[in-house]
């Protein structure tokens, strides 16, 4: 510790360094906040403290004068002194989650026409949204065509899902469908991978 700064403001400055790094964790979680350089090397810098063991800040040192790593940190900067890495991780992956669980984002486009596996869909606007109805022996999709609505890309996304998996030849709870669809729409807006607005 250095010897010109009190533990209770040095202790406020390792939480300050913590802090700092959820938040750039969390909010630059998505490509399209980390367009500048700078902000795309915070994002990866927390990434790094946060999940890799062999990570040491080289500028912030422990009581042994070495770099400080994550365990360090958490710990001096605790009252107790016995922080939890896996809670923290913890913390950090779901505080991002809630973050970005709201935000409405244009992640998929609703189509007219769906190809999966060589089957060809077609795509009818419902106004009921959290809703769709497949039915294979027409080949269509029933379901709310609004894209401007999250909610309406998510019930596409399931309804897909599950047109997929028929044509595979999955058997799958209707719930797992959801949860499996929610988190390759989760997929896709984390990782820009279509429209991304």
């Amino acid at each position: 510790m250095i010897n010109d700064i009190d533990e209770k403001d040095y202790r406020f400055l390792l939480q300050a360094v913590l802090t700092k790094a959820i938040d750039d964790y969390v909010k630059l979680l998505h490509p399209k906040q980390r367009k500048r350089k700078y902000l795309q090397e915070y994002f990866l810098e927390a990434v790094d403290m946060f999940f890799d063991d062999s990570y040491l800040m080289a500028y912030i040192q422990n009581d042994s004068g070495e770099p400080m790593s994550l365990k360090d940190l958490v710990n001096l900067s605790m009252d107790s002194g016995r922080g939890s890495i896996e809670e923290l991780q913890e913390h950090v992956v779901n505080s991002a989650l809630k973050y970005w669980q709201d935000k409405d984002m244009n992640v998929v486009n609703i189509p007219e026409t769906l190809q999966v596996d060589g089957h060809v869909y077609h795509v009818f606007h419902i106004d009921e949204e959290s809703f769709y109805e497949v039915d294979y022996k027409s080949r269509s999709i029933s379901v709310n065509k609004d894209d401007k609505n999250s909610v309406n890309q998510q019930t596409f996304i399931q309804a897909t899902t599950e047109v997929m998996l028929y044509h595979l030849d999955i058997p799958i709870k209707k719930a797992d469908i959801h949860r499996l669809s929610l988190a390759f729409y989760r997929l896709l807006k984390f990782n820009n991978c279509f429209v991304g607005d």
